[in-house]
C-alpha cells in the first residue's frame, strides 16, 4: 500500500479526495507519514457519500467545487473510492461535465484512459443509478466555461 501512496508523491498530487471514509484513519496517517519523510504536502478531505444510494447533487457539487478551485491553482487532485461504490468515475465523469463534456464522451473518456487498469482497479460508473446521475448531470449543475483543459496540456483529474 506505501508504494501506491509513495507513487502519489511522485506524481505530485496536492489534494487526496477519500470517498470510502471507513478507511480515512488509515489512509490519512499513511498520508502524513509518507508526508513527513519526503518533506512534502499533500492536503487531505473526506467526502461522505451513501453506501446504497446515489451521491446528492449538494454533495457531489462541493467535492467539484473543490476540485475546480485545487486546479485553479495548478494542483493535481487524486480520488479514492472502494471499487464497489465506484463513486470516484461517478465524480470524474460529472467533473468532465461541468466542463463541457457531453455525457457520453465523458463517459467513453473515462473508459479510453482506464482501458490499461486491471478491472478490479478501474473507477467505471457501472450502476442504473450511477449512469442515470451522471447522464442528469448536465441539468444540475450547467458546464461552466472556460473549461481548464483549454490550457493546461495534462488534464489530469
Amino acid at each position: 500500500m506505501n508504494e501506491r501512496f509513495n507513487a502519489l508523491f511522485d506524481h505530485d498530487i496536492t489534494l487526496g479526495i477519500n470517498l470510502a471514509p471507513t478507511s480515512h484513519y488509515a489512509y490519512k496517517n499513511i498520508l502524513q507519514q509518507i508526508a513527513g519523510h519526503r518533506e512534502q504536502c499533500i492536503r487531505y478531505m473526506v467526502v461522505d457519500l451513501p453506501h446504497h444510494s446515489t451521491a446528492s447533487i449538494g454533495v457531489v457539487k462541493q467535492a467539484l467545487d473543490v476540485i475546480d478551485e485545487e486546479r485553479r491553482n495548478r494542483g493535481r487532485v487524486y480520488i479514492h473510492a472502494t471499487p464497489e461504490m465506484n463513486y470516484a468515475g461517478l465524480l470524474a465523469a460529472c467533473y468532465l461535465i461541468r466542463h463541457g463534456y457531453p455525457s457520453e464522451q465523458a463517459l467513453r473518456h473515462l473508459a479510453e484512459i482506464q482501458k490499461h487498469i486491471p478491472e478490479r482497479y478501474k473507477s467505471l460508473p457501472t450502476t442504473y443509478t450511477h449512469m442515470n446521475f451522471i447522464r442528469k448531470w448536465k441539468s444540475y449543475d450547467p458546464p461552466r466555461q472556460p473549461s481548464p483543459f483549454q490550457d493546461i496540456p495534462d488534464a489530469s483529474i
